[in-house]
């Protein structure tokens, strides 16, 4: 009878150090994959945003997709005013800049309509008011609103 208990905690001690094993091993992956992931997403923090032309590839987590690329909405910021193109119209307005929050005022623009851009300028001209603060990452400026959801995505222009 002591032979079997002897046996039974021998295979139980051998199945429990499997499984811490496999345990240890599941929690070192996780672990790594959450490391390279928020690496990969800081923020920069060293980054000037302001004098640079813009170009809107996102408005709330849809992709810009228009046939005629001058035609895409871009902005700059300088100097406390915001200035730009929302795909059909010009627009200009105040910015309230410091550390990583930015806000607009108010913010005025040409009066014109264009029937294939039209949605996305009003799309873009609404997500500019929910507009809290900014981060930089993956080369790409971000926009963010009070929940910390990116709002609108830019990047750069590049030199023509």
């Amino acid at each position: 009878m002591n032979k079997i208990k002897e046996i039974n905690n021998i295979i139980n001690f051998r199945q429990m150090k499997k499984i811490v094993s496999l345990t240890v091993v599941a929690l070192c992956c996780l672990q790594s994959c959450g490391t390279k992931k928020s690496i990969a997403q800081k923020p920069e923090t060293n980054v000037s945003i302001t004098h640079k032309e813009w170009i809107v590839v996102e408005i709330e987590n849809e992709k810009i997709e228009l046939s005629d690329p001058k035609r895409f909405p871009s902005m700059t910021l300088s100097d406390g005013t915001v200035s730009g193109h929302g795909s059909c119209n010009r627009f200009h307005g105040p910015y309230t800049l410091k550390d990583n929050r930015i806000t607009f005022g108010n913010i005025v623009a040409t009066k014109m309509f264009c029937m294939d851009t039209q949605k996305t300028e009003d799309k873009y001209m609404k997500a500019l008011q929910k507009v809290q603060r900014w981060e930089y990452k993956d080369n790409q400026l971000c926009f963010l609103d009070d929940k910390n959801q990116v709002v609108i995505r830019f990047q750069e222009k590049e030199g023509e």
